[in-house]
């Protein structure tokens, strides 16, 4: 339990200066889940997002925690990568709308926060 405890520390302290944006993508998920066309699960949104704010590469991150958590992140950070889920989708489209980067999808809800945003040259960089 102790080891764990450290290992996640650890995690957090390395992540710092990910974590705000890891959280701004988490709270646009919870505020966009209930618009898009399509459901996702947000509790699995909210994890990838969050996810994202831990530094280094997905082997370092599993392996800087504990199993079950090393497992469950890495798994997380695996669907990410490949992005073949809706949730991995979101939030690949959140980064991108809130770096700036634009959206190109189909989801209307979507596109419409695209539209919204436009102009604020990514909510990240002006901070």
């Amino acid at each position: 339990m102790t080891e764990a405890a450290v290992a996640i520390a650890q995690a957090l302290r390395r992540g710092e200066p990910c974590l705000a944006a890891a959280g701004a993508t988490a709270l646009a998920a919870l505020l966009s889940a209930r618009h898009l066309d399509n459901p996702v699960d947000l509790q699995r949104v909210l994890e990838m997002a969050l996810a994202r704010g831990l530094a280094g590469t997905p082997d370092e991150i599993r392996a800087g925690l504990d199993p079950d958590g090393g497992l469950h992140v890495g798994a997380l950070l695996l669907e990410l990568e490949t992005a073949g889920t809706s949730e991995a989708k979101l939030v690949h489209a959140l980064d991108g709308m809130l770096d700036g980067r634009g959206y190109t999808g189909r989801d209307r809800f979507l596109g419409r926060l695209h539209h919204a945003l436009a102009g604020t040259a990514g909510l990240r960089a002006a901070g």
